[in-house]
């Protein structure tokens, strides 16, 4: 009779037990309740905003991928807050100012401080009608040549020498862009090349030529001319340029 009973309480104690783990097990299991948790913004990373002059840029506009916004305050930082897990892009942009993108994943980024220096933009107007400033040429350029919106999109190699070129239609007439890889020097590095002409023409509008670190980690120089104007050597700081998401060859083959 005794044994019975003590059988009979650790019975029920197993059941309160079993009880309790599997309410968390039922909640953390479902896949629309896993969804809602990574939706809750439980991780935040700030974005320092800096000048050429390291100065902190007050009013700029931090966005991610995500969908939420942030404003940065006088000393030049803004919150960004995100769900549990994922890789995400991050925009920076400021009036007078070139934009920023970059890309970093949480939750390893959670509480950590990202800085980036935004370069002051110059106007340029020409080709086809469409007028240019450096808060759109340049992020243009890399977005097109480069990487889109933050992953690079190569589907080869570029041997020394080799060029490819793509066409954008526009209401004006088109605009072609030109992009070639020159040389590897014996430090890893690379020098690259970019040209903007208008459609039918072999004078190129703009061109530059660009100096990566190894691996395209960074851009070290960047040289431009613009028409007939002179050669001019423009500032490059950190955080100006970012190294795009290299996807996996599975994600590439089903992109093609």
């Amino acid at each position: 009779m005794k044994l019975s009973k003590h059988l009979e309480k650790r019975f029920s104690i197993h059941k309160l037990l079993t009880a309790v783990f599997l309410i968390p097990f039922f909640f953390f299991g479902c896949s629309p309740s896993a969804q809602l948790l990574n939706d809750i913004p439980v991780h935040s990373a700030e974005i320092e905003v800096l000048d050429q002059n390291n100065e902190p840029i007050e009013g700029a506009q931090v966005e991610a991928s995500n969908g939420r916004k942030s404003t940065t305050n006088s000393n030049g930082v803004a919150t960004i807050r995100f769900g549990s897990v994922g890789l995400y892009t991050v925009s920076v942009m400021a009036d007078n100012y070139m934009p920023s993108n970059f890309t970093l994943t949480m939750p390893s980024a959670n509480n950590e401080t990202f800085t980036r220096h935004l370069s002051q933009q110059v106007s340029y107007t020409g080709m086809s009608g469409m007028t240019f400033g450096s808060a759109n040429m340049y992020p243009m350029i890399f977005n097109y040549l480069f990487s889109s919106f933050g992953y690079g999109l190569e589907l080869d190699s570029y041997e020394e020498s080799e060029m490819t070129k793509w066409k954008i239609i526009t209401e004006g007439g088109g605009l072609i862009m030109k992009k070639a890889f020159l040389k590897e020097l014996d430090n890893g590095k690379q020098w690259w090349q970019v040209a903007l002409l208008e459609n039918e023409s072999e004078v190129p509008q703009y061109i530059a030529e660009i100096l990566f670190s190894e691996n395209r980690k960074s851009i070290l120089r960047y040289r431009e001319q613009v028409a007939d104007g002179e050669i001019q050597e423009k500032p490059v700081s950190e955080g100006w340029y970012s190294q795009p998401t290299q996807l996996t060859q599975e994600s590439i083959k089903g992109a093609q």
